[in-house]
This record gives structure tokens, sequence and C-alpha cells, in this order.
């Protein structure tokens, strides 16, 4: 399984270009599986430095949208795990517009806010969202 990231964000490509940094983010949550580091879910080799850069290239040459792609990002049970408590935990709501039809779920960002119960049912969810949303992998 793989990763696609796409980059939707103009005036950050520019201020890199002119080599100016955008301001930091605001971290919008707390990691809830931090004492499970990074690397006990997302590949190793992925965070290591020469690997880094290497994905740094392939984005900043992507065509014909700024994009990147993680081969093999996590364990295949992890995310296996995840699909599962997903299909079996989360409930989504039917949306229809002029435009699109879908099927909407809670996002990501606002998991921290789940009760204990809701919480204890998606273990692996919580733990890619935690790597994925750590300091370390976001650099």
């Amino acid at each position: 399984m793989c990763l696609i990231v796409f980059s939707m964000h103009a005036a950050a490509r520019a201020a890199e270009a002119v080599d100016v940094q955008p301001a930091a983010k605001k971290q919008k949550t707390t990691a809830v599986f931090a004492d499970n580091g990074t690397a006990d879910v997302v590949r190793k080799s992925l965070l290591s430095l020469n690997s880094r850069s290497e994905l740094r290239q392939q984005h900043e040459t992507s065509g014909p949208f700024s994009h990147l792609v993680l081969k093999d990002l996590a364990d295949d049970k992890l995310l296996r795990a995840v699909r599962e408590e997903v299909i079996h935990n989360i409930s989504a709501t039917y949306k229809e517009t002029d435009l699109f039809k879908v099927f909407q779920t809670g996002d990501l960002a606002n998991m921290d806010a789940l009760d204990p119960e809701s919480a204890a049912q998606l273990p692996a969810l919580l733990a890619l969202r935690a790597a994925i949303y750590s300091q370390e992998f976001r650099q």
C-alpha cells in the first residue's frame, strides 16, 4: 500500500523559491500514542536523512502538479487493522450537493475530542494518526 501526498500550496512553494519560510503552524492535535513513537508505525527507513532528501527532490520535480508517493508507508498489518476499525467503528453521513455525493466521516484532526469509549475502539487508527501528525514525520 502507498500514500499519495498532494501539495496544493502555491504560496508555500513561492516562499521556498525566495528562501522565505512560512510561520510555523499551530499543532492542532496531541499525540495520543506518543509513547509508541513514529518509528513503530512508519517505516524506519522512510525517516532517514537520505530518504527525506530523495522524497523532497521527488516532490519538487513532480508534475503536472506537486505530489509525492510514499510506498510502504506503514506495516501492512497496521493498515489492515485501521481499515477494519474504520469499517466497523466509524459512521459516515451521506452528503449531497449539486456537484457531488459523498459519505463524510469526522476528520483525523478532531479525534482528540472522542470520548474514551470511542477512542478505545480505534487504537490502530489513533496510532497511525499520531505518527503522521508527529513533528518527525512532517519534517
